[in-house]
């Protein structure tokens, strides 16, 4: 799968020299320090706490792991399993984040080294430097999920799928699909990398002179990735339990998850680089990063906009990419600006260090923010759950009842070992329910079972009548955006602002997203 007679620019093949690798080494230094920096301080939140139970309920069996869909990309679950099997990590946040936080430091040197060869050396430096301080990958390295894998495994599937198409080895194809499969298997989305590798062929070969229906070609593909692909992706079996699990499509939501996470002074300076790459980077290396990034975004917003509201973090595949092609424009801009015939070298310095002061400006307000007001970009859950804790005791209390919108986080922090596998219920006194449009405006359970009246306040007078007869407090802990999608009638919040006392506000806004935690209890009698 040659590139054909075109040679690569000299500068790509350059190595690093010695003030590079400082650099790479700083930035590496840097990295760990943001990623190890208040590991475990920030509070489970939902997702983490889905990785929690993943990794700690059966392996097989009727409701074991491999009987769910997450079994289709395993890895992040896996991993976590292993490690608390052989005793390396505890059941904290800090040893659950720990494994990730090391994977997401690693990444930044990588970044570095496998973008050497795509936009030469102190490009893919810059693009180090970018990565280390990127508040959002800082997030995702502090997490226990499965996004900063696939980050590293997108970094290892760019370079070799370019090695690949460059020189068409067998041993650059089989790293490139061990690659691509370990990105996939870290979360699904990364897949897109394969669709826009398909997409760069595809718009390669039209571009070539004696291409037949070229531009019919790129048309048709345009076509498909907008329109088939993304129901195709409605009837594939990997992708059910998500779209079950997502709201109705929002392309507005889409494209504000995109601007706040990938920030756009950075996606700025990724469509600047589309433009001037195949100038300085020639053709196929412009062409292969713009599709990396393009192409993965088009089906992504295309799902959004059709099948179910998407966020950003699906499209994080394109990270590496994207901040290459930042790292790209930042040094050519600054190349230019000190080849000014008629500008001075220390005023053509300080033209150069305009754009990245400007992005290291916005990254760094953001990461003072994460590690701040916004604790992590996390809820509070677990000074929540230690409140009531707490205020069962201050009640006299011989138990709990929790109704919340935060089920698997709740399960984490009050009922630790709920999914390990017993005969017996570890935590007999302690009860933790979900809210559910249909118990509580219907009155059912899941299996149709009537449990009370219909009605909002009837669902909590049925909760609090379970609690009495058993002793326990009822509380109830939620956010109020988790809230109002199933209680869109807004009768629910109305009975608990009625008829409980807010005994609990924990203030967290990220960005434009409500964080905030809300712990109702019932009023105390006079």
């Amino acid at each position: 799968m040659p590139s054909g007679p075109a040679p690569d620019p000299l500068f790509v093949n350059k190595p690093f020299g010695r003030r590079q690798w400082i650099v790479i080494l700083v930035a590496t230094v840097v990295a760990a320090a943001l990623r190890m920096y208040q590991l475990g301080e920030w509070s489970m939140w939902v997702d983490e706490a889905h990785t929690w139970r993943d990794a700690t309920m059966p392996l097989t069996g009727e409701r074991g792991f491999m009987e769910e869909q997450r079994s289709y990309y395993p890895l992040p679950f896996v991993l976590l399993r292993f490690l608390l099997g052989v005793s390396v990590i505890g059941y904290d946040e800090w040893s659950l984040r720990l494994p990730f936080a090391l994977i997401g430091i690693v990444t930044v040197p990588l970044l570095a080294l496998c973008g050497r060869r795509l936009v030469g050396a102190w490009p893919a430096v810059i693009a180090s430097c970018l990565l280390a301080i990127n508040p959002w990958h800082i997030f995702w390295s502090q997490n226990a999920r499965g996004y900063g894998m696939a980050v590293l495994g997108s970094v290892l599937a760019i370079h070799r799928l370019h090695k690949l198409f460059a020189e068409g080895r067998a041993s650059d194809l089989l790293l490139a699909v061990l690659f691509v499969v370990f990105a996939g298997a870290s979360h699904p989305t990364a897949i897109a990398l394969l669709i826009g590798f398909a997409g760069f062929l595809i718009v390669r070969h039209a571009m070539r002179p004696k291409a037949r229906f070229g531009r019919i070609t790129v048309l048709l593909a345009l076509v498909f990735l907008m329109v088939p692909l993304p129901w195709l992706v409605r009837y594939y079996e990997l992708f059910s339990n998500f779209q079950d699990s997502k709201g109705n499509p929002s392309f507005v939501h889409w494209i504000e998850t995109v601007a706040y996470y990938f920030r756009p002074s950075v996606l700025l300076l990724g469509l600047l680089a589309m433009f001037l790459a195949p100038s300085v980077l020639g053709r196929n290396r412009a062409l292969y990063l713009t599709c990396l990034v393009l192409v993965p975004m088009l089906v992504i917003s295309s799902v959004g906009a059709q099948l179910v509201k998407v966020t950003a973090r699906y499209a994080i595949c394109t990270l590496p990419a994207l901040m290459l092609l930042a790292g790209f424009v930042i040094a050519e801009l600054a190349r230019r600006m000190r080849e000014l015939p008629d500008v001075a070298r220390g005023r053509a310095w300080l033209l150069a260090c305009v754009l990245p002061a400007l992005v290291v400006g916005d990254y760094l307000q953001l990461d003072v923010a994460y590690y701040q007001d916004q604790h992590g970009q996390r809820g509070r859950w677990r000074e929540a759950s230690q409140f009531v804790r707490d205020a069962v005791v201050e009640r006299g209390a011989e138990g709990l009842r929790v109704l919340t919108t935060n089920h698997p986080t709740m399960l984490y922090y009050l009922r630790q070992r709920h999914w390990f596998v017993g005969e017996t219920d570890p935590y007999p006194h302690i009860r933790v329910e979900s809210v559910e449009r249909w118990r509580f405006a219907d009155g059912i359970d899941s299996k149709d079972n009537v449990l009370h009246e219909p009605g909002a306040e009837n669902h909590l007078a049925w909760h609090m009548r379970y609690a009495d007869e058993k002793s326990q407090l009822f509380a109830v802990v939620l956010t109020m955006p988790e809230l109002r999608e199933p209680d869109f009638d807004g009768h629910l919040e109305a009975a608990l602002m009625r008829d409980f006392e807010l005994a609990l506000y924990l203030p967290t806004w990220i960005g434009p997203k409500d964080e905030s935690i809300y712990v109702f209890l019932p009023k105390k009698s006079e």
